[in-house]
């Protein structure tokens, strides 16, 4: 199966507030493709309502290190005065 596949069903697994299994979805999309950053934003979210609060910062801030890296190359930006 696709990551995305995976990441879609963990948006409708939170929706119906089965916390755990969008945890194992995500996880399973990261597996195929660790740098799909819908999946760690939702991974992020499921910890969350897992209460667990670092595990869920952790990905948040992964999620945004990939998205830096993608869209302005190699990390995080530097702003030039």
């Amino acid at each position: 199966m696709s990551h995305v596949y995976f990441a879609n069903r963990v948006a409708a697994l939170c929706y119906l507030e089965r916390y755990e299994e969008a945890e194992l979805d995500s996880e399973q999309s990261l597996s195929l493709v660790p740098e799909f950053s819908k999946a760690h934003a939702r991974l992020g979210l499921s910890r969350y309502f897992l209460k667990d609060y670092e595990g869920s910062v952790e990905f948040w801030s992964v999620r945004q290190l990939f998205l830096e890296m993608r869209y302005f190359g190699t990390g995080p930006v530097r702003i030039r005065a």
